[in-house]
């Protein structure tokens, strides 16, 4: 081999040299860590709480566990989690058009409520209606069917149907589960704004 021969192949072998490494620094960078957002957090993720329902100072809370809902395909999950020794709070995340976060402050029963088995048959079959709780109007906003899986656990589904009643002004909701097991819930919640929560950390 010439000598014109191996400086040609030495100045092709830099060149090539030095563009996989322009590539390299040109070209976009993976993220290193999971995004600090409420979607992704999961068992020991921290957050902080602000304007709850009469609270008057921010909650920070410790997931003490994340659970699935599915209905015909769409999901959504639950957070629990505790903000003191003997205090837990419940949050309900969804992605539909947009971002929804609601925070259930407390469970009461129906007849708290005001309602009967068979007021929520005729909201069933109307499809709307409204009542009234503490001085504020519910409307029927929707019924529905869906599986419950804590701790997302899909050998462990609970079926169940709900009623979701709203009250804009106070961007409250209530939400009553008919368990396919027996039994009725209800639960009283709060609506937040992303600026009531914080992410700290998305897991323990």
């Amino acid at each position: 081999m010439s000598m014109f021969q191996i400086l040609l192949l030495v100045m092709l072998l830099l060149g090539t040299a030095a563009g996989w490494y322009i590539f390299r620094r040109l070209r976009p960078m993976r993220p290193t860590s999971t995004p600090l957002v409420i979607e992704n957090i999961q068992k020991g993720g921290v957050l902080t709480l602000s304007d709850i329902d009469d609270e008057v100072e921010d909650l920070d809370m410790i997931v003490l566990g994340r659970h699935l809902y599915e209905e015909e395909g769409y999901q959504w999950f639950e957070l629990e989690g505790e903000v003191g020794p003997e205090k837990k709070l419940w949050l309900c995340v969804e992605r539909d058009d947009e971002l929804e976060v609601s925070v259930t402050l407390r469970k009461i029963d129906l007849e708290t409520l005001g309602l009967t088995p068979e007021d929520l048959t005729r909201f069933k079959k109307k499809e709307s209606g409204r009542f009234s709780f503490q001085g504020a109007e519910y409307t029927f906003e929707e019924y529905g069917k869906a599986t419950f899986y804590p701790h997302e656990d899909r050998a462990n589904g609970k079926p169940f149907s709900y009623w979701e009643f709203v009250c804009e002004a106070q961007q409250r909701g209530i939400t009553i589960e008919r368990w396919q097991r027996g039994g009725v819930e209800c639960h009283l919640s709060q609506m937040l704004k992303p600026g009531q929560y914080q992410v700290h950390t998305i897991q323990g």
